[in-house]
């Protein structure tokens, strides 16, 4: 794998993807420190739903490093969650637009014409 191969845009979306990965494991160690003792099975399914949902980003941050287009769509609608879950916090400035402008700048990334054309499979 060449990351000079990679387009600029594609490589910026990996970076949010991975930070965004790195968040979902740090919130799942969250979880488990803030443990209660009546809600152990929430606890421990949140921070597995959590550690799933970060290897899946970063499956999909490797994709995108080998110009998998696959990779893509489940990048794309995770970011479109994230954008709506920004929404939702929109009366907490400090939440919504770290997520907000992480969304949007992975998804200006993927869908930069640079990037399109290295995800696009080879026309015969």
């Amino acid at each position: 794998m060449r990351l000079d191969a990679v387009p600029r845009p594609l490589l910026v979306t990996v970076g949010v993807v991975l930070l965004q990965a790195v968040a979902f494991v740090v919130l799942a160690v969250w979880q488990l420190i803030v443990l209660e003792s009546d809600k152990v099975a929430m606890s421990a399914t949140t921070s597995a739903f959590y550690v799933i949902a970060a290897v899946t980003l970063v499956a999909c941050a490797v994709g995108l490093l080998r110009l998998s287009s696959i990779a893509r769509s489940p990048i794309v609608m995770v970011e479109l969650i994230e954008l709506g879950v920004a929404w939702s916090f929109r009366g907490m400035w400090f939440v919504a637009v770290p997520l907000a402008l992480a969304s949007v700048v992975a998804l200006v990334g993927i869908f930069a014409p640079a990037s399109i054309e290295a995800l696009e499979p080879a026309q015969d």
